[in-house]
C-alpha cells in the first residue's frame, strides 16, 4: 500500500484528528502483514500531535522492528524526520515503561479535568 500524504492532508501534518485518520488507514494493512509506504513529498508542516496519533500509536501493537520492516517513510523533510524520530522514541518508552505511562496518563487526566 502506498499513500501520498499530501493528497490526504495537503501540505500540513498537524492535528490529532488527521493523525487518527492516517492511523485508521494504515493499521489494518500493517496488521495483515502488508507493507505501507507513506510519501511525504509536498508536505511542509509537521507537528508532534499528528505523529503521536498516527505513527506513535502503532507502537501499542507493533514492535519497532516490525514497523521498520513494514512501514516506509519517503520524502519527509528533515524537520518531519526529526519529529517522527522523537515521537517514536517517546512512544517506545510510553508503551514499554509502565511507571512512565502511568505518570503521563495521570498528568493528562489532570489537565483534561476542568477546574
Amino acid at each position: 500500500m502506498k499513500l501520498s500524504i499530501s493528497n490526504l492532508f495537503e501540505d500540513s501534518c498537524l492535528t490529532i484528528d488527521d493523525g487518527n485518520k492516517l492511523y485508521e488507514l494504515i493499521h489494518g494493512p500493517l496488521s495483515a502483514g502488508e507493507s505501507v509506504e507513506l510519501v511525504f513529498a509536498g508536505v511542509r508542516f509537521f507537528a508532534t500531535p499528528f505523529f503521536n496519533a498516527s505513527i506513535g500509536r502503532l507502537l501499542a501493537d507493533f514492535s519497532v522492528e516490525e514497523l521498520r520492516e513494514r512501514l516506509v517513510i519517503l520524502h519527509a523533510a528533515q524537520h518531519g524526520e526529526d519529529v517522527i524520530r522523537t515521537v517514536v522514541e517517546f512512544a517506545k518508552r510510553y508503551y514499554s515503561d509502565e511507571p512512565f505511562r502511568r505518570a503521563i496518563d495521570s498528568r493528562n487526566s489532570r489537565e483534561a479535568t476542568p477546574s
